[in-house]
Parts: structure tokens; sequence; C-alpha cells
């Protein structure tokens, strides 16, 4: 995927500040496709479980939003799409 400069810089920042962009509330409403973007990023400097536990969080709020139930095949699902992003490229 060929990045503007202007989002390259963006992510450049979300990679070096990632435990901060992660704990913060506006990670929490990023969009699905956002969220799998700077997953995908190897440069990414944090702990996998951080990024592990911010998911879960993300997954939850996610579910609130659709009007859907948290639980366990919810939380499932999120470590599925984790694991995916981390770990696949386009």
């Amino acid at each position: 995927m060929d990045e503007s400069p202007l989002e390259e810089r963006c992510l450049a920042l979300i990679d070096e500040h990632a435990a901060e962009v992660l704990d913060s509330k506006g990670f929490l409403n990023l969009r699905k496709e956002t969220l799998k973007r700077i997953l995908k990023r190897d440069s990414l400097q944090v702990e996998e479980t951080r990024v592990y536990k911010a998911c879960a969080k993300w997954t939850e709020s996610e579910c609130r939003r659709q009007a859907l139930e948290v639980s366990a095949e919810s939380r499932f699902a999120s470590s599925e799409n984790v694991r995916i992003a981390r770990t696949l490229a386009d």
C-alpha cells in the first residue's frame, strides 16, 4: 500500500509512541480497517501482550457500538484478528 508522506509520518509517530496510542481513548474508537493497518506494522515499539490487551478493549468497545454482547466468542475473534493482523502482510 502506498502511503502519502503525511500518512507515513503519522504511522511512524504511532510506531514510536505505540504504548501511549494503545492506552488512549481514541484507540478504542478506531475503525477496524485503521486498527488492522496499525497492527500489521512490524515497527510498532510495544510488547505483544500490550497489543493483545488493547485489542481486547477495542473489541469490547466495538461490540457496544454495534449493540452486541461482549462474550467469550467475541474475545476469541479479537485474539484471532490480532494474530492474523500481526503475522500477515498485504
